[in-house]
């Protein structure tokens, strides 16, 4: 995301500047202020800055007295320190001292920055001439958009090509009037989902296509599905993107491989999310291996999440439940578009088959040699 940075102690120049940013298409969630030497510093310590408006005045600390070229001690420690410090792509000075003018102007030019008379307002055309320059070159810049409306985004799991994507596509195209959004990463095979490394960056690129999805269509409501490693991905995205004016209405998930003992409070809670449906398989045997190989994953698409922020909805069948009853989509995951949950539990389970079902809830997650050979013996003859 592309911020844009006031370095000024003065509350109505900062407040004139930040007007012009927003009336030339910047996000105010994008302008960010400092009123010191120091503040301005603890910004780029740490932040990437497209451009810093910069004033030659100023205090050391936040309501202190502003020291005459203070600012340009400024450029010269972040000229000087540039493994310290997040040097801006772009910087445009200010001051009503010709003095300093004189004196900081050719430091400026040499970083092909610019230093302007702040009284004579040339800066105001140059300040438009640079964002006209970046919004027509910056194909993930963070002008705002009038693109409002309700997109739905599907995520798909490993060893597939994503074709219930492409069904659930053609339903909603079909009977609604929402947009609709696949993320295709190709074809993951199981030995690639055991590699942390490389999930990784299956996680990293979805979340630069949502965060660029977002900053490109401010006030955009989106409801997620996913399957499968799918699952993972997005609950991984969310845990890391910021939030935004985007709202996200429901997420929903199916075959997942997250733990059922993740706790969604905090993810629920950061992006405001209304509904959070899990749908399960309870046949499903793929989640039993996943857990058993890979630590960090769980079953929570067979047996359920723990706690009450998710709706759990079982459904008869395997991993890939979804795709083998092409009624779920129509019946289920429509209604959630529109805002409307509807319940369902086809678990009918014999007195043994409930036993096996806590013994694999309560042990199968030890991964432990004794536990597998006895759950397995115990699956072939009671299931």
């Amino acid at each position: 995301m592309s911020k844009y940075l006031i370095v000024d102690d003065d509350d109505n120049k900062a407040a004139y500047i930040q007007n012009n940013l927003v009336d030339f298409g910047v996000s105010e969630k994008c302008i960010l202020r400092a009123k010191s030497y120091i503040g301005g510093m603890n910004i780029l310590r740490s932040d990437k800055i497209s451009l810093m408006i910069l004033d030659l005045n100023l205090p050391v600390r936040d309501n202190g007295t502003p020291e005459k070229g203070r600012g340009g001690a400024l450029l010269e420690t972040l000229i000087s320190k540039p493994e310290v410090y997040e040097i801006p792509q772009s910087i445009i000075g200010l001051t009503a001292y010709s003095d300093l003018k004189e004196e900081y102007e050719s430091k400026f030019s040499s970083q092909d920055f610019s230093l302007w008379n702040y009284d004579e307002m040339a800066w105001v055309e140059i300040l438009r001439n640079k964002l006209k320059w970046k919004v027509n070159s910056d194909s993930r810049s963070d002008f705002d958009r009038k693109s409002v409306g309700r997109t739905v985004v599907s995520v798909h799991g490993i060893r597939t090509a994503g074709q219930w994507q492409r069904d659930f596509e053609e339903i909603i195209e079909k009977e609604t009037q929402y947009s609709y959004k696949s993320f295709n990463y190709g074809y993951f095979s199981g030995i690639k989902f055991l590699i942390p490394t490389l999930r990784k960056r299956i996680v990293k690129r979805f979340r630069d296509d949502i965060e660029y999805y977002i900053n490109n269509n401010p006030g955009q409501e989106i409801i997620f599905f996913s399957h499968s490693f799918g699952t993972y991905i997005l609950k991984s995205c969310l845990e890391k993107i910021e939030p935004s004016d985007c709202k996200i209405n429901a997420i929903v998930l199916s075959g997942s491989v997250i733990s059922e003992k993740y706790d969604w409070s905090v993810v629920k809670s950061r992006h405001s999310i209304e509904y959070i449906v899990n749908d399960c398989g309870f046949n499903d045997n793929v989640l039993l291996a996943s857990k058993m190989f890979s630590p960090d994953m769980g079953m929570a698409g067979r047996v359920g999440f723990e706690g009450m922020l998710v709706e759990n909805r079982y459904f008869k069948g395997g991993h890939s439940f979804i795709s083998d009853r092409d009624e779920i989509m129509r019946e289920f995951w429509l209604p959630v578009v529109d805002g409307q949950i509807r319940k369902i539990n086809e678990r009918d389970f014999s007195p043994a088959r409930e036993q096996v079902e806590v013994l694999i809830r309560n042990f199968w997650g030890k991964r432990l040699a004794l536990y597998s050979v006895f759950l397995t013996l115990v699956m072939f003859l009671f299931v």
